[in-house]
């Protein structure tokens, strides 16, 4: 048996170690042979894991890219929070100054009517309830 028919009915074998087994005990395979084929075996299993490598390195890279622009929108999120806690900040002091100045218009107007009304009862003249 050839060399070339060997490694095509290795290669088409679903397993191919158990194929070695049995053409090594049919004595059909010398030593050489059979380490030649196993290395072959080997080598197409290692391409086939590089190239998976591959895909999860570039799965990798993928997530990582959506990772950044998740960040990128926290970071966005996190501003827009800042900026309306500082916006509510500034309306609740100035509602707070609103509140201030009509307490002191309201003290005002009470010590006014105070005043109006010990004047006009000084003089005699009735004060309405």
């Amino acid at each position: 048996m050839d060399i070339s028919e060997i490694v095509g009915t290795v290669a088409k074998s679903v397993d191919p170690i158990a194929v070695i087994q049995a053409l090594a005990k049919e004595k059909k395979l010398d030593k050489d042979d059979i380490q030649i084929l196993l290395l072959t075996s080997m080598l197409e299993h290692l391409k086939a894991m590089n190239t998976r490598l591959e895909n999860l390195a570039s799965s990798v890279g993928n997530i990582e890219t959506e990772l950044k622009n998740l960040r990128n929108e926290v970071a966005a999120l996190r501003e827009d929070v800042r900026n309306m806690h500082r916006d509510m900040r500034d309306r609740l002091d100035l509602i707070s100054n609103q509140l201030r100045v009509l307490n002191t218009n309201i003290a005002s107007t009470y010590e006014l009517t105070s005043k109006v009304v010990s004047v006009l009862m000084s003089k005699g003249l009735p004060v309405a309830p």
